[in-house]
């Protein structure tokens, strides 16, 4: 079962650290790969979310205001992901190429892991309220 914490409480255990002047978003293979994914439109995946902005500059400031506010989840796999809700549009979700609903928040999958970890949009209408394990703050969750 996935814990969640406060993005207070994720940086006094450890599990986020200082916000990096500077995070490569495209430092490898892997990273390239999922940001062409969740930048350009395509019908191969059946089902990805785009960023409405493709820059390499606003993808990685999502990256980086995840990491300075978002809620932190380590997931059933024990993967590391933050969620930001980001504003009234960021992206889009598409099905095999035919656009699905409006995308308005931010979750970066993999956020220890330097060389894989990724962003992509996601709904708020999949988000919903869950408290801290450390300090029972109300916080948000995918």
């Amino acid at each position: 079962m996935s814990r969640h914490y406060c993005h207070e409480c994720a940086f006094k255990l450890g599990f986020i650290g200082t916000v990096p002047s500077t995070i490569n978003v495209l430092g490898s293979t892997y990273q390239v790969d999922k940001f062409i994914k969740h930048t350009i439109p395509s019908t191969i995946h059946n089902l990805a979310s785009i960023f409405t902005d493709p820059s390499t500059l606003t993808y990685q400031g999502y990256v980086v205001n995840a990491h300075a506010s978002g809620s932190y989840e380590i997931d059933d796999f024990g993967r590391g992901n933050i969620i930001l809700v980001a504003g009234p549009s960021v992206g889009a979700a598409y099905n095999k190429g035919t656009f699905v609903a409006p995308q308005d928040a931010v979750k970066i999958v993999l956020s220890s892991d330097p060389t894989r970890l990724h962003a992509f949009p996601i709904a708020s209408t999949h988000l919903s309220s869950v408290v801290c394990e450390n300090c029972h703050k109300p916080i948000i969750k995918i």
